[in-house]
Parts: structure tokens; C-alpha cells; sequence
């Protein structure tokens, strides 16, 4: 199957946007895209892709990981940037470039997001748990 670029529709999960995902060791950006349809996965699996799916994640369904070298700048529908941090569960319209990987002898299809453009957009807060500083030994 010839290697071309497609659109998916998929929830955001685990956005590295903006700064390298710490777990890359070859500082990627990085961002699993989530609960893909029946024909995203067939799509998918016919190029050579891996889909995955974690029975302590079921919210994620099947999903994959793009990644990419540079930066992912997220639109919204209008093609401005995505204003705040794109959290879980974010629903997005990604366009992604697939292309063939190998190393010591394993190879297989990965998948880079060329575009990404949020049609629903959760803001990610970091959780601020308050601490109390009474009793502090």
C-alpha cells in the first residue's frame, strides 16, 4: 500500500505539544490519538501501523502515538493557534504522514501529525493539591 498522508478524527490524550515527552528517548514530541474508528484502524494496520489499546486506559480505546521532531501547533477550526494547554480528551481532526521505519532488523510504519485541529478543546490545569505547611516536622 502506497504510504500517503490521511485525515483521522481522534480524542487527545498525553499532548507533548510544545516540550519534548520526557519518556523519548529521542526527545519527540509527542501525542496519542485515541478511540479510532473501525476504518482509522483498518487504514492504520493496512500501512504496516501498530494500533494498541491498554486494559488499564479503556477511556482511550484503540489508539496510537504520533510523533514528530518538531513542534505540533495546534488550530483551532477557524486555523489559529489552540489558546492554553490541549488536554485529555480533546477531540481533534489530525492529518498524519506515515512513513516506514527499521532497526536491527525490525521495521514497521509510524505515523507524524502534519496538522492538527481541535474541534473540542478541554484545557489541561495542572492539579494544584494544597498543601498545609501546619505540622510540618
Amino acid at each position: 500500500m502506497e504510504l500517503k498522508p490521511f485525515k483521522v478524527k481522534a480524542d487527545i490524550y498525553w499532548a507533548f505539544f510544545d516540550t519534548p515527552n520526557p519518556m523519548s528517548d529521542k526527545g519527540e514530541f509527542t501525542v496519542d490519538l485515541c478511540n479510532l474508528s473501525p476504518d482509522a484502524i483498518k487504514k492504520i494496520e493496512e500501512m504496516g501501523g501498530k494500533v494498541k489499546s491498554k486494559d488499564t486506559k479503556p477511556e482511550q480505546g484503540k489508539f496510537i502515538t504520533a510523533k514528530s521532531k518538531y513542534l505540533i501547533e495546534p488550530t483551532d477550526e477557524a486555523g489559529n493557534p489552540v489558546e492554553g494547554k490541549v488536554g485529555n480528551g480533546s477531540k481533534a481532526v489530525v492529518l498524519l504522514s506515515p512513513w516506514e521505519w527499521s532497526w536491527k532488523g525490525k521495521k514497521g510504519v509510524r505515523f507524524t501529525p502534519k496538522s492538527l485541529v481541535v474541534t473540542n478543546l478541554v484545557v489541561y490545569e495542572k492539579s494544584s493539591k494544597e498543601v498545609s505547611t501546619d505540622d510540618v516536622l
